[in-house]
């Protein structure tokens, strides 16, 4: 009888979704038994090439740390996370990740395009009713607070200015909410008041968060995130996006696999700011309806 493997993730969003996944998904092997232990909402990275075992919420509210493999060797996965593996696989071998370089062009794994579950696109349809794809806009306004920095993060005052604008010019728009909790990164809370604005929650705890997120960039005409590892997202699922992007971290957006995955960015702009400080919404107004015009 082979034996069952267990591979634990407890680490940043964009190693799993960029990284891990890939790498491990190039790793398995058909003839052994294999499951990932991770959270809820990366779910969708795992669930179409091997069973996913979703942690509970009161161990995952535990991981304050959530680069652990990404950022220097040093970092590790919890002890208490392994320690859970062992009791509810007992007899399973245990894995943890081991250290990933973000700065490889070519890093080793499969890159290609990842499915939502069809069990959730229904619920975005039904988000996005009377809204036409053509005209429809989803937003991810960054929010993200580790360790006192905030430089990756535009303003909220140039987010609503951006929603406002799009809606003036006949656009609908959709924004994705996540909670900023314990650093693990999140979005702004937008108040605007029109009936072409909406909003989509995100409950971490949910598995299909991520295939939510999926299905609302396939149901949309284009994307526009904020300077984070998340906005690759757009390019696993294949669909046009805009980010506005801190330029030291919008480097790490040209990758092969990056072009690979889209066509090298043919639907997609990416915008380079060295100081999203200094960097106003009406500075960059002209060049997003640009590209939105494009599509």
């Amino acid at each position: 009888m082979n034996k069952k493997h267990v591979h634990i993730f407890v680490g940043e969003f964009s190693y799993a979704m960029n990284w891990h996944s890939p790498r491990l998904r190039a790793q398995l092997t058909n003839n052994e038994e294999h499951v990932v232990v991770t959270y809820p909402a990366f779910s969708m990275l795992y669930a179409n090439y091997v069973d996913v075992h979703p942690l509970p919420e009161d161990l995952t509210s535990k991981c304050i740390h959530p680069a652990t493999i990404g950022v220097k060797p040093g970092d590790t996965t919890p002890n208490f996370i392994k320690e859970y593996c062992k009791e509810i696989f007992p007899n399973a071998v245990i894995h943890t990740p081991a250290h990933i370089n973000a700065l490889v062009d070519k890093p080793p794994g499969i890159f290609c395009h990842l499915m939502p579950h069809e069990d959730v696109k229904s619920d975005i349809s039904n988000l996005l009713s009377s809204f036409s794809k053509h005209d429809t806009v989803c937003i991810m306004p960054k929010l993200r607070s580790r360790g006192g920095r905030t430089g990756q993060n535009w303003k909220r005052r140039d987010w609503i200015d951006l929603c406002n604008d799009l809606i003036d010019h006949g656009y609908n728009v959709v924004s994705i909410n996540i909670v900023d909790k314990d650093a693990h990164g999140g979005s702004y809370e937008l108040d605007i008041d029109s009936n072409k604005f909406r909003v989509l929650n995100i409950d971490k705890n949910d598995r299909y968060a991520l295939d939510q997120q999926a299905w609302l960039l396939k149901q949309t005409k284009c994307s526009i995130y904020g300077s984070t590892g998340a906005a690759n997202l757009p390019f696993w699922v294949n669909t046009p996006t805009i980010a506005i992007m801190k330029t030291d971290c919008g480097k790490r957006l040209f990758f092969h696999w990056q072009k690979q995955l889209t066509d090298n960015h043919k639907n997609n702009d990416i915008i380079l700011i060295d100081d999203l400080s200094a960097v106003r919404y009406h500075d960059i107004a002209d060049r997003i309806h640009l590209h939105l015009d494009k599509l």
